[in-house]
């Protein structure tokens, strides 16, 4: 979940003390008309349409959210971060480094949030958010 200016206005987050939080990026899971949000104070899971109603301000142009819908076994194949975003240009940490290891080889983790430039899944808006995700008969 991103934008063009990077600026995604999301409430009830954890990070927020249950308020709202403006994320660069934040990335859930959706599947069987469910969320899985690890930052919301919403419930783990939690509906699709409670999520989506309670997370996001009706309006707010420039913080609108705009979607990169991937399927989950594309995903797993294709994301690889080395964690250099979580270091400033020194290469000192910005904030401790999750205990799991790197995911994949390499850095791909931009090309998921430039929603503007072509890359693996769709991109979407609120309103077409649902139609995308829905399943296919």
């Amino acid at each position: 979940i991103s934008n063009a200016r990077r600026q995604v206005a999301v409430r009830r987050q954890a990070a927020g003390g249950g308020g709202a939080v403006v994320w660069d990026y934040h990335v859930v899971l959706i599947g069987g008309g469910k969320v899985w949000d690890p930052d919301t104070t919403l419930g783990f899971p939690v509906g699709f349409d409670f999520w989506i109603q309670e997370s996001f301000f009706p309006l707010v142009r420039d913080h609108e959210p705009r979607f990169r819908v991937i399927d989950a076994a594309t995903y797993r194949s294709t994301f690889a971060s080395d964690r250099s975003h979580m270091r400033d240009k020194k290469g000192k940490p910005l904030k401790p480094a999750p205990d799991w290891p790197t995911i994949g080889e390499g850095m791909n983790l931009m090309s998921f949030v430039d929603l503007e430039k072509p890359f693996i899944g769709e991109v979407a808006d609120l309103e077409s958010l649902p139609r995308l995700i829905a399943p296919r008969s």
